[in-house]
């Protein structure tokens, strides 16, 4: 599915909530700099952006699409795969927190590949951020490095 039949399908508006999405998302990983959970506190603005953003029934329909296609039937085969390991694990907890945080992690990156394949702009205004917030946190590094290291 190319990107303009997926803007005339609807996922997902142009409006101010999927500009923030890009903005906040495009800004995560060089916020990671001022630490892990600000980076945390950006992803999870950017995917409630984003969700609010969607036009849930087509978006459900595409992520059904997406479970069928080869890919997605290997990450639900790998899921099964993984169910057996669970029970003979020595701390099963903890090996159902790791499958289920791997499979958030690709939750997270199915949603936001489906709002870049659907709106050029998303893309333009990620990248946007992206570079912008790049250079703003190496600027602060470059400070703290060599004026203010009582900062950082």
């Amino acid at each position: 599915m190319n990107s303009r039949t997926a803007n005339k399908a609807g996922y997902f508006g142009s409006g101010p909530r999927v500009a923030a999405f890009a903005l906040f998302f495009g800004s995560a990983i060089p916020v990671l700099l001022l630490g892990r959970g600000l980076m945390a506190v950006f992803v999870v603005l950017a995917l409630s952006c984003l969700i609010s953003a969607a036009s849930w029934r087509s978006f459900s329909g595409y992520i059904s699409t997406v479970l069928r296609h080869p890919i997605g039937l290997a990450v639900i085969l790998t899921f099964v795969l993984w169910l057996p390991n669970l029970l003979t694990s020595s701390d099963v907890l903890l090996s159902l927190q790791t499958v289920l945080r791997t499979l958030a992690f690709l939750a997270v990156f199915a949603v936001i590949r489906v709002a870049n394949d659907f709106d050029d702009q998303v893309t333009k205004y990620l990248l946007r951020a992206f570079v912008v917030s790049s250079a703003l946190m190496g600027a602060f590094a470059l400070y703290t490095l060599f004026v203010g290291s009582e900062l950082y």
